[in-house]
């Protein structure tokens, strides 16, 4: 009870840490609750402050952020500034994209998640639903042919109600050598820069989605965290098959790329002690994004984890 009374630890958390193994007050005290995230990073940047801030505002805008990018890791993309309102081209990966795997419209400032569209398009209709949302639902329009930018930030402002400087890219899938997922998985890696003036890789973990709302976190040795809900048949079938890739030397040439891209871009930013990179793998390396804020359970889960063995 005083987990959660006198301290800031979730219910769901308690439950959560509970099957990973934390099962009295000592080792429960050990963690930094979730929500005490974003406190402990502002703690720890207190001798980086002029030089972490500048860094967390241009990983807050994910158009800078990506003019930052190599072009070797670098999405194709379009960013919108609602302030210039000026008429965007219409690239030709647009319309092949809309076709096939579908296009992600997202607002170019941090958004946890939040206001994110996939829109593809079948016949005359344009298919979209939101990402991430806890109501999955399609909604359709119909569209004459050519789709142009123009049109998906229309049907974004429309959706949501709202303006916002956006950024529109191709939905990114996995290598085909990979498991299938509900979606695409995210490679998250965690760089830091120490004590000894030199960047480190503190932690590594996949983010496989099961279904639109449930993520299983495994790190690159096929250690799965544990899942509060129970799993459909479907779900199971997902972390299995994971499972069995993870434990394949197979897997090692596409994180390692991944690793020292992360140090190469933490290196291109103001110092800043810590940055959370998310990285597809599909038919080449893209940075999806880099996080300066980011929640501390997970991480700290697979510490504890590795440590028990």
């Amino acid at each position: 009870m005083k987990s959660t009374c006198i301290n800031c630890f979730k219910l769901s958390e308690v439950k959560y840490l509970h099957k990973l193994g934390v099962k009295n007050w000592e080792l429960l005290s050990c963690f930094i609750p979730q929500n005490l995230s974003n406190h402990y990073h502002h703690y720890q940047r207190k001798d980086l402050e002029y030089s972490c801030t500048q860094s967390i505002k241009i990983l807050k805008n994910k158009n800078k952020i990506h003019n930052l990018t190599p072009s070797k890791w670098k999405p194709p993309f379009i960013f919108f500034s609602k302030k210039k309102n000026k008429i965007l081209n219409t690239p030709n990966w647009l319309s092949k994209s809309l076709d096939n795997q579908g296009i992600i419209l997202k607002p170019n400032s941090l958004n946890a998640g939040k206001n994110i569209l996939k829109i593809h398009r079948k016949d005359s209709e344009l298919i979209f639903v939101e990402i991430f949302s806890s109501k999955y639902k399609k909604y359709k329009k119909n569209v004459t042919n050519p789709v142009t930018t123009k049109d998906l930030i229309n049907i974004w402002e429309n959706h949501y109600g709202i303006k916002s400087d956006l950024l529109i890219m191709p939905y990114l899938n996995n290598n085909k050598i990979f498991p299938k997922s509900y979606s695409t998985a995210i490679l998250r890696v965690i760089t830091t820069f120490g004590d000894l003036k030199k960047f480190n890789i503190d932690n590594v973990w996949w983010e496989i989605p099961l279904n639109h709302r449930n993520i299983a976190i495994a790190d690159i040795n096929s250690n799965f965290m544990p899942l509060i809900k129970e799993l459909s048949e479907e779900e199971t079938k997902i972390i299995e098959n994971w499972s069995k890739f993870l434990k394949k030397d197979t897997k090692k040439r596409f994180i390692s790329e991944a690793l020292n891209a992360s140090i190469k871009m933490h290196k291109k930013l103001p110092l800043i002690d810590t940055v959370a990179w998310d990285w597809i793998i599909g038919n080449k390396l893209t940075l999806l994004e880099g996080n300066s804020s980011y929640g501390l359970l997970i991480p700290q889960s697979i510490k504890f984890k590795n440590n028990q063995k």
